[in-house]
Formats: C-alpha cells, structure tokens, sequence
C-alpha cells in the first residue's frame, strides 16, 4: 500500500496564511486549505483546495473523515493562524487525534477582551486582581502589589 504524503491542515485562505503554507511546503509537508470563496489567494499555493466556510465547524468535521477514511490523507497538523477559527482548529485537532487547544477554551484564545471584562466583573464582585504590570516587572518579583477594588 502507498504511503499518503503527510498534509497540514490551514483553515483559512487569506494572504496571511500564505508564508504558513511556503513554510509547510519546506518542511516536505503538502497543504490543504479550507476557506468559503473559492477565489482566495492561498488556493493557487495549497496541494489541496475545499470550498468550506471556516466557522461551520460540522462541515469541517464531516470533511476531516472524507479526507482521512476515503482519500486516505494523513492530516498531522491543523493550523488556524491570523484568522479567527480558533474553534474549528481545536475541534478538527481534537477529533484527528492532534495536538491544539482545549475546545472549551478556544472561544476565548482570540479575544483577550473577554479576559479584560472578566477582570472588571472580578473588581465589581469585591475581589484583588493582580495588575498584570506586577507579574511582569523584575522590579517586584515576588512582591506583587494588589490594587484597591
């Protein structure tokens, strides 16, 4: 039996995922690329193209199988970089058997905004909150300063 060519996984078919895919082609990698429009620039660069809309995670699943039970593909790598499909990237990870974030966790990975109102909701509740600044100045290493609530 033929051995299938390892395959990374990019969702996303945008300009910045174009140095992802020249670097996984150096890497003796091929690349599949999943985006909704058909005339994304990466599609001239990936080995492989699917028409797939980056946030239908179920349609991205339902592929994932196609690919490695019927086309036989050895998918080692999904990536999701400079784009905000970070759940379909854990979830695809996740099933495939890939290492990736938490699903659970992935629909806070872009959004570090939802960390600051998390904060705010902590101050309103009456509890300290380190300031970030003390966790990152040598100068008060090991003495974190609290902020008045």
């Amino acid at each position: 039996m033929k051995k299938s060519k390892r395959v990374l996984w990019v969702i996303g078919g945008g300009s910045l995922q174009i140095p992802i895919i020249e670097e996984a082609k150096k890497l003796g990698l091929a690349t599949l690329v999943t985006d909704m429009s058909s005339k994304c620039v990466a599609k001239a660069h990936a080995d492989y193209f699917y028409p797939v809309d980056i946030f239908d995670v179920a349609g991205n699943v339902d592929l994932l199988f196609r690919l490695k039970h019927f086309d036989g593909l050895d998918i080692v790598g999904v990536l999701a970089a400079g784009i905000d499909a970070n759940i379909t990237a854990a979830v695809l990870a996740r099933i495939a058997g890939l290492p990736g974030v938490d699903p659970q966790a992935a629909p806070v990975c872009p959004r570090p905004r939802r960390l600051v109102t998390g904060a705010g909701r902590v101050r309103r509740a009456g509890r300290p909150l380190l300031p970030l600044r003390a966790h990152l100045s040598h100068r008060n290493a090991g003495r974190p300063q609290h902020r008045p609530a």
